[in-house]
């Protein structure tokens, strides 16, 4: 700490600054990965939901009758 004490003002503001942003970037982007990550499961579901129905669909009558 007995470092940033020494450093004079018109440094440590700027330093000051640049970690505040480095931060605010880095919770940036993850909210947008997270975000992202979200939006990404969702429409893998509703994929997966297309498919099972559409398989249901065609293979319903051939399951009923045991002619799998």
């Amino acid at each position: 700490m007995r470092f940033a004490i020494t450093l004079p003002l018109s440094l440590r503001v700027p330093l000051l600054v640049a970690g505040l942003m480095v931060l605010m970037g880095i919770v940036a982007s993850q909210l947008v990965l997270s975000a992202l990550n979200r939006a990404q499961v969702r429409q893998l579901t509703d994929l997966a939901e297309i498919e099972f129905r559409a398989l249901s669909t065609s293979l319903g009558p051939y399951v009923q009758r045991d002619d799998i």
